[in-house]
């Protein structure tokens, strides 16, 4: 819905609809946060007082006790004198949970300015229980002709108050405030397409300006000579200020196009409005997806494949063995399709270029279409196609791959069954390597689609022995995977295939790689120290199980996951409480994404399981195991605890720590003597700033980290009765942009 305010002249009136649809306030618009109207405040927009009573949006305030008033006022110098029929919709709803609505609505205008007020709406208790709502509810009536005299500063002012404990949205929408009018509206002004305009769109949206004089819908003339209206015939689109004309039946191309708007109200049409034209853009070229710009080793029986372009009915091809040849294909017509396969083989190892256009009965895309090349493939068996050919792989020193081998599946035929691995290796091509370790990760790179389908989903398999007795040793469908239990000096096999079947093929880099030595607490008997925190951050420590080694301690059990790769250990003292938490997170540019944790009691080769968790931290797919005498631990007791990877084919940094809220750290309140103090710590339900003049905003989150108050300019005491008990952490953030957080506990 559009909002309509017109100048004073011959047909001037206020008319006003308005569901606040925008991300500002319209025009004639204004939010206070005092009744004098003295101090503006923001708005939003949405659906946070409830379903919103017209549109998707209505707008409104959070009020409660450090935002008390809102003042939403409407300003107009065009009244005709007439009388005003007026309604409006309010709404509200609690901010949570924990809260009720508890304020009151009013509404009144004025004639003078903001001087005098006239009630239209006595002022209405709004109340709710906790987490209640108002749904939309209506005011309507009439300010008799002559109230609002001619050309008047008429202001329509809706007022909120809030009363304690209330926290909650208030919400106004679909405004609604008509005189009546006795002449048609005078034309508008098209915006878009500008006049002569070249290039559009063939499904443009047209925008006009909204009409002086009260224009209640607009009529949209459309066609393909001046006057014409083959295309649009009176037709009337509404009260609104714009139309898109419909994909699904779009202009023409390369067309000039003349287009009037009438705008109309009860009293007739607009007369004399001007005409403007536009002229549609050319039909475009299709954007070609296959074979890709200079692709290589494409298939002898390519597929070409595009995208639709809007209005064609058909497209065309040509190809040659020169730039823009047609000496294989002279402007072929397809039909209308998105992708062609040849019939007949092209010769391999040969340079082909092709362009593809697009047309209908009365245009085509022209000579200005992209001319893209491609190379078709050998075809020939690669010499690495069964085990016996094998390529002999470097093997580096590190992670960094600084020696890769290319390879390509194209040619390349099946050797064995996939079993017991996955896949169709239809394509399979051999390497070898010698291994300098126990554990080595395999690893491919830079892989493109050679094949006549697109894929670039690739699967290997490590194997021992000998051609013709192997013995499977990991299978991945990941790129790359950590192949462990290897005997240094010892040869191994891997089969490298693209994972679906025929006429699938790519071209890839391989990479055998070492990983580093194990990190010093790889053994439950070496575990690093952990000193609990009151939080995650406060004590975390960084982690890696870069070069670690799965543990062979039987009694170091994770019934929560059984699938698990290369541990390190940690070990922790429980403190005074009982309690503690233990918990994983990323550390960004990590390739850890998943760990199971396990923690113990006990010593190392006999330990006892106290806890295990795969997926519970709120980080992802990372750990989290709470922990208290139910559990069977106590306070001084020391806890081993063991990391373990999810996956076999990634390792890396992780963070791990162990915290208890009941650790509200002394180190920290040394700190901060010499920031800002919050009094008293622990609190009811006032909480003292020592020092507000520095203090911008006031953010309170639980200790979830979930933002459960915001307060602006506060005053030194912030009333924060309504909060439950528990540990919050309230950041002040400063004048001077920087920012502040201490931790409180609300009793």
């Amino acid at each position: 819905m559009c909002m309509m305010a017109f100048g004073v002249g011959a047909s001037a009136q206020i008319v006003v609809s308005q569901s606040f649809e925008g991300t500002s306030l319209p025009t004639g618009w204004t939010s206070f946060s005092n009744a004098a109207l003295s101090t503006t405040t923001g708005t939003s927009y949405g659906a946070s007082a409830g379903t919103p009573c017209a549109g998707t949006k209505g707008v409104y305030k959070n009020l409660y006790s450090s935002v008390p008033s809102w003042y939403l006022v409407y300003s107009s110098t065009a009244s005709n004198g007439a009388a005003m029929t007026y309604s409006f919709k309010y709404l509200a709803k609690a901010y949570d949970s924990s809260v009720p609505v508890s304020g009151s609505v009013a509404a009144d205008y004025s004639v003078d300015g903001g001087t005098t007020w006239t009630t239209i709406l006595s002022p209405v208790t709004l109340t709710t229980a906790v987490n209640g709502s108002i749904p939309c509810t209506t005011v309507s009536g009439t300010i008799p002709a002559g109230t609002i005299a001619t050309g008047a500063n008429f202001k329509l002012r809706f007022s909120s108050l809030y009363t304690s404990p209330g926290d909650y949205y208030m919400g106004f929408d679909d405004v609604q405030l008509a005189q009546a009018t006795s002449t048609p509206p005078n034309c508008t002004t098209i915006s878009s397409p500008a006049n002569a305009a070249t290039g559009i769109s063939v499904t443009p949206t047209i925008s006009w300006a909204i009409a002086t004089g009260g224009a209640s819908s607009y009529i949209v003339n459309l066609g393909t000579t001046p006057g014409g209206t083959n295309i649009m015939n009176n037709v009337d689109v509404g009260n609104v200020t714009s139309y898109a004309i419909p994909t699904g039946t779009p202009l023409s191309y390369s067309t000039q196009y003349y287009i009037t708007i009438i705008p109309k109200n009860v009293n007739g049409n607009a007369t004399g409005c001007t005409e403007t034209s536009f002229t549609t853009l050319a039909m475009p070229c299709p954007s070609v997806s296959a074979p890709s710009v200079s692709a290589t080793g494409v298939s002898t029986l390519p597929t070409f494949v595009w995208t639709a372009v809007a209005g064609a009915t058909g497209y065309k091809i040509s190809l040659g063995t020169t730039s823009g040849g047609t000496d294989v294909l002279n402007a072929l017509d397809l039909g209308n399709v998105t992708s062609y396969t040849l019939s007949s083989a092209l010769n391999p190892n040969t340079i082909y270029y092709y362009t593809i256009t697009a047309y209908n009965a009365s245009t085509n895309s022209g000579t200005a279409c992209t001319v893209r090349s491609f190379t078709t493939t050998a075809a020939a068996l690669p010499a690495n196609d069964s085990c016996n050919g094998a390529i002999s792989l470097t093997v580096n020193p590190d992670l960094l791959c600084g020696s890769v081998t290319a390879g390509n599946t194209l040619g390349a035929s099946l050797s064995m069954a996939a079993t017991p691995c996955f896949g169709n290796p239809d394509d399979d091509v051999w390497y070898s390597f010698v291994a300098t370790e126990t554990s080595h990760v395999v690893s491919l790179s830079n892989i493109v689609s050679t094949g006549t389908s697109t894929t670039t989903d690739m699967y290997f398999q490590v194997l021992s022995g000998a051609c013709g007795s192997l013995t499977s040793v990991v299978c991945s469908d990941p790129e790359s995977a950590n192949v462990s239990g290897l005997t240094p000096g010892q040869t191994y096999y891997v089969r490298v295939y693209t994972y679906s079947g025929a006429g699938y093929n790519a071209s890839f880099n391989i990479c055998v790689g070492t990983n580093p030595p194990p990190p010093a607490n790889d053994n439950c008997s070496s575990p690093v120290s952990i000193t609990p925190g009151s939080s995650f951050d406060q004590n975390s420590i960084i982690g890696t199980t870069d070069g670690a080694t799965l543990t062979s301690d039987a009694t170091a059990t994770t019934s929560c996951q059984t699938n698990r790769y290369a541990d390190t250990w940690y070990s922790v003292v429980v403190p005074p409480s009982g309690t503690i938490t233990i918990e994983t997170k990323s550390v960004s540019g990590s390739s850890v994404s998943d760990t199971v944790l396990g923690v113990y009691t006990g010593s190392c080769g006999t330990l006892t399981s106290v806890g295990c968790d795969d997926d519970s931290s709120s980080d992802g797919n990372f750990s989290l195991v709470n922990l208290t005498s139910a559990n069977g631990i106590t306070a001084g007791q020391t806890l081993l605890i063991g990391v373990w990877n999810y996956s076999s084919s990634t390792s890396g940094q992780f963070k791990v720590s162990a915290y208890d809220s009941s650790l509200l750290a002394t180190n920290e309140v040394k700190e901060a003597k010499k920031l800002i103090a919050a009094y008293p710590n622990p609190f009811y339900d006032v909480l003292n700033i020592s020092d507000v003049t520095k203090v911008k905003n006031v953010l309170v989150s639980d200790f979830s980290g979930k933002l459960v108050k915001t307060i602006a300019n506060p005053t030194s005491a912030l009333q924060l009765g309504e909060l439950k008990q528990g540990l919050y952490l309230v950041t002040l953030e400063m004048k001077d942009g920087s920012k502040q957080t201490i931790k409180t506990i609300k009793k």
